[in-house]
């Protein structure tokens, strides 16, 4: 868990309330140094609620916003994200 992301998370104005959701679900599972998160798309949905539709379609716009980078995907279908520069910002 990344406090410095969760932090970083609830003062951003940027991000609509369900984007805001994934993104404080993707700090809870995020390294100490706030760099990198380990998430499974199911495990996000299981998380907040969403369906893995919306979980999918949020990653991918938070990507798009310059938010996260997707750094690759392991056998088990864990995907690693690298939360960007810009939510610090």
């Amino acid at each position: 868990m990344s406090i410095e992301l969760m932090t970083a998370t609830w003062e951003n104005k940027d991000f609509n309330p369900i984007e805001k959701y994934v993104m404080l679900a993707l700090a809870d599972s995020a390294n100490h140094e706030g760099i990198s998160s380990y998430s499974w798309h199911q495990r996000l949905s299981d998380k907040t609620g969403l369906t893995l539709l919306t979980v999918n379609d949020i990653i991918y716009g938070l990507m798009q916003k310059g938010y996260l980078s997707d750094v690759y995907e392991n056998e088990d279908g864990n995907r690693e994200y690298r939360i960007t520069d810009r939510l610090r910002q």
